[in-house]
């Protein structure tokens, strides 16, 4: 095996250890998902707080219309077949809330889902997952053209 096959099989192994590295730790950067239920009564609203310099994802179901407010505008919000999804990005390290508002004239029972992922920690398993894949790209092509290269040469 010459040194340029040898060193794509040593970056492939890197690569690899990277990418088993980053899906461990990943789940475990999430911060457990916090779950309730209340009940809003009409023209009334509940705050739900969001963490300081994070990414939140809410998934919620509601017996009513409800008017989300307070939401920055790197917010996305989508229908589910199971409810809704409010994904927020809190770029401000201080603390904040999103508003459920019920403009109904009867109460409104909210049932959330609350998953937390601090932002540092979000773009490490980023840059993890990407150098992983890069690294493990570039060793089989090196390996290839090592092996290739060392063909020719026997």
């Amino acid at each position: 095996m010459n040194k340029l096959t040898l060193l794509g099989v040593i970056l492939i192994i890197i690569g690899v250890i990277l990418f088993v590295l980053d899906s461990t730790v990943a789940p475990t950067l999430i911060k457990p998902s916090v779950s309730g239920s209340t009940v809003i009564p009409s023209k009334g609203e509940f705050r739900l707080p969001l963490a300081g310099s994070s990414i939140t994802a809410v998934q919620y179901n509601s017996s009513g219309t409800l008017q989300l407010e307070n939401l920055p505008n790197t917010s996305v919000k989508e229908n589910l077949s199971q409810g809704h999804l409010v994904t927020v990005e809190n770029l401000n390290s201080t603390p904040s809330y999103i508003v459920f508002y019920n403009p109904n004239s009867y109460n409104v029972t909210l049932t959330y889902k609350e998953s937390t992922v601090n932002i540092g920690q979000a773009a490490t398993i980023g840059i993890l997952f990407i150098v992983s894949i890069a690294l493990f790209i570039v060793g089989v092509v090196i390996a290839i053209y090592g092996f290739i290269r060392g063909r020719r040469r026997a």
